[in-house]
C-alpha cells in the first residue's frame, strides 16, 4: 500500500494462496514505525519532557527517561530456539577449553533478557575431581585378601 502500512493492518485483507503469510510484511512495518519513533518523536518527546519538568520541578531530571515500547516480540517457542542455540554454542565453547564454566555463568547472569538474570555470581563452580573420596584405599591396604 502507499501508505507504508500492510493491507492486513490497514484493511484486514489476508494474502492469498499457499504457504501465504504477512509476517514479512508486517515486520517491515514495525521496522518503519520504529525508525519514525527514533528519528521524528524521540526528540521532541524529549525536548516536551524537559519543558514540562522545568515547570513541574525547577531543574530537569535526567534520571527521568522514556523508551518506545517494542512493536514485535517474538514468541516463546523463538526465544527458546535462541536459548537453545545459545546454550549448544557455549557448550561448544566450554568443552573446546574457550571459555569456563564460570565465563558462561557470567554471560547468561548478565544478560537481561536472560530468565536466569537473577543467578547468584558469588558462588564459582566447584570442579569436581576426577576420583570419589569414598575410593581412595587406605595406605595399609596392599592390595591383599585378608
Amino acid at each position: 500500500a502507499v501508505s507504508s502500512i500492510p493491507l492486513i493492518k490497514l484493511l484486514g485483507i489476508t494474502p492469498n494462496g499457499l504457504n501465504a503469510t504477512s509476517d514479512g510484511e508486517i515486520r517491515v512495518f514495525y521496522d518503519y514505525i520504529h525508525a519514525l519513533q527514533q528519528s521524528v518523536f524521540k526528540d521532541n518527546l524529549k525536548r516536551v519532557m524537559d519543558i514540562i519538568q522545568l515547570s513541574e520541578f525547577g531543574d530537569i531530571d535526567d534520571g527521568i527517561t522514556f523508551d518506545f515500547e517494542p512493536l514485535y516480540e517474538m514468541s516463546a517457542k523463538e526465544r527458546a530456539e535462541i536459548r537453545k542455540v545459545d546454550a549448544d554454542t557455549d557448550a561448544v565453547y566450554v568443552a573446546a577449553s574457550v571459555l569456563s564454566g564460570n565465563e558462561v555463568r557470567e554471560k547468561i547472569a548478565g544478560d537481561p533478557d536472560s530468565p536466569y538474570h537473577s543467578l547468584d555470581l558469588n558462588d564459582d563452580l566447584e570442579i569436581e575431581d576426577d576420583y570419589d573420596e569414598e575410593e581412595e584405599t587406605d595406605p595399609d591396604d596392599k592390595g591383599g585378601s585378608s
